[in-house]
């Protein structure tokens, strides 16, 4: 992974993951009649990065099977708006039907606390 803002600026840098946010609905493995081993994915994940100049960058993107099956093409936003955007799409798949964002924040909440 380079950092493109970086990479527009002709500069080198070293990239790590801030956060990494996915979605939660279950895979589905099968054999299709030739005996071809599927793997649908329908979660799309948001990958958050940080470089050593500072940038921030987010990419989107979704597990792809061999058959061509994904949910989403792969895309780089660099925007902090952006960023957000991208990352709170994925939390709201992620939230129980019938829950508010704060019900959801706090039972994730009571969820870590939980596993101390």
């Amino acid at each position: 992974m380079l950092c493109p803002h970086c990479q527009a600026a002709g500069q080198r840098s070293v990239v790590d993951i801030v956060r990494c946010t996915q979605g939660k609905d279950p895979k589905r493995t099968f054999w299709d009649e030739d005996g071809v081993e599927h793997h649908h994915n329908p979660n799309v994940s948001v990958t958050e990065y940080r470089c050593s100049n500072g940038h921030t960058f987010a990419e989107r993107s979704s597990w792809e099977c061999q058959c061509g099956y994904k949910v989403c093409e792969a895309e780089i936003v660099t925007t902090p708006a952006a960023i957000e955007q991208m990352a709170d799409e994925v939390r709201r798949v992620r939230r129980k039907p019938g829950l508010s964002p704060e019900q959801e924040a706090e039972r994730e909440s009571k969820k870590k606390r939980a596993k101390r």
